[in-house]
C-alpha cells in the first residue's frame, strides 16, 4: 500500500507499507534531505511508537530519499546529442 501525504505534510513524502518474510515493513519515502534528515533523526522514536500500538507484529522502519526528477533526467539524457536551434544569421557566420 502507498500512502502519498499532502504538500503540507511531511513536503508530500510517501509511505509505503507491505509484508516481507512475516514483518510489517514501513518505508517512508522523504522528497527531499531536510525531511529524510528529520525522519531519520526521529526513526527510533516512530519504531517504538508503533510497537507500541502493534503489539503482536514486528515491524521494520525505513527512511529513504527520493530521487530528485531534475537530476535523475540530467543523468539519464547525459551521452545523448543535444538538438539545438541555429538561427540561419549564426549559420551565415
Amino acid at each position: 500500500m502507498r500512502i502519498q501525504l499532502k504538500q503540507t505534510v511531511l513536503e508530500g513524502s510517501d509511505v509505503r507499507l507491505f509484508r516481507e518474510q512475516g514483518e510489517l515493513k514501513i518505508v517512508i519515502v522523504a522528497q527531499n534531505e531536510f525531511v529524510q534528515r528529520f525522519l531519520s533523526d526521529n526513526q527510533a522514536h516512530m519504531l517504538r511508537e508503533l510497537g507500541g500500538r502493534l503489539t503482536d507484529e514486528r515491524i521494520q522502519l525505513e527512511v529513504e530519499q527520493a530521487e530528485r526528477s531534475g537530476e535523475s533526467e540530467q543523468q539519464g539524457n547525459e551521452g545523448r546529442s543535444r538538438q539545438q536551434y541555429v538561427s540561419p544569421e549564426e549559420q551565415e557566420g
